[in-house]
């Protein structure tokens, strides 16, 4: 029995074209695949041709083929495509976790071993770098590995770069607090460095989905313009957190609640000045 194919599979990738590349023969194999992937149709095109293939935008915008992070409309999802796609692909764990409580997304996966029956597989795609050390443990155990390499996160490797950019084991709390980060120089920037940049602006609560593009962009001087450009964006959040908190005797709580979601949200920084006694800009 253990040397069953499992239902549902996990695979981690830096980089989306490194994943797309490891699921190429899976796609050519399977009769029809469903995808449901943060990335939008335009951007998934530039990986992959969407031939016996239905794709869905997970997203929270509404609009044909999108879907929202909702673990039930995902559910959904999958079991209504099961009757044509033998492979399905999730890609965007991460924000689920972000969303919901640990043990629900644990429960969703668990489900979808029960609902999937061979020749039926799902891959859920994920980067290391946006789960905390039990969450990728988790993953792991409910879905193993879909490749046999190791993963960055099991081999010991002194070399300096690899280090730098694995998650730590032991998470460091501080991340999770509002901090400005250095400014990363253009010598030398890669995808190595946007995606640990990323991790730390959502550990901190930020959502930098804009900026995952650059993770899949072709010149790094575009990339480390989105990178600049997003950083800009945050830097004034921050500021203006700083100035709420600092002010939260004085706004009402609606206000309050409405100023820190938009800043999070990087966006509507204009409405939240109004609503300080001094605007920071």
């Amino acid at each position: 029995m253990d040397d069953m194919p499992k239902p549902v599979l996990s695979l981690e990738f830096s980089t989306y074209a490194s994943a797309f590349e490891e699921l190429e023969k899976r796609f050519s194999n399977s009769k029809y695949t469903l995808l449901i992937s943060r990335l939008d149709h335009r951007t998934l095109a530039t990986y992959i041709g969407f031939d016996r293939m239905k794709v869905f935008w997970l997203t929270k915008r509404l609009g044909q083929l999108t879907i929202l992070p909702d673990i039930s409309d995902l559910e959904n999802c999958i079991v209504d495509h099961l009757a044509e796609s033998e492979l399905i692909v999730f890609e965007g764990i991460d924000w689920l976790f972000e969303i919901y409580e640990e043990q629900d997304v644990y429960q969703f996966i668990a489900r979808l071993q029960e609902v999937l029956q061979s020749p039926h597989q799902c891959i859920i795609l994920y980067q290391p770098l946006t789960l905390t050390p039990i969450q990728y443990a988790r993953i792991r155990r409910l879905a193993p590995s879909a490749t046999t390499k190791k993963s960055s996160l099991e081999v010991v490797n002194t070399n300096k770069s690899t280090i730098e950019h694995s998650l730590p084991l032991n998470t460091d709390e501080s991340e999770t607090n509002l901090r400005m980060l250095t400014t990363l120089p253009k010598l030398g920037f890669c995808k190595d460095h946007v995606a640990k940049r990323i991790l730390q602006w959502k550990r901190m609560g930020f959502d930098v989905s804009a900026l995952q593009p650059a993770l899949s962009m072709r010149s790094m001087d575009d990339a480390y313009e989105l990178y600049l450009h997003t950083e800009e964006k945050i830097r004034r959040a921050i500021e203006l957190l700083r100035e709420l908190d600092s002010r939260s005797n004085d706004l009402s709580v609606k206000i309050l609640q409405r100023s820190r979601y938009n800043l999070y949200q990087l966006e509507n920084f204009e409405d939240v000045e109004k609503w300080l006694i001094q605007p920071t800009y």
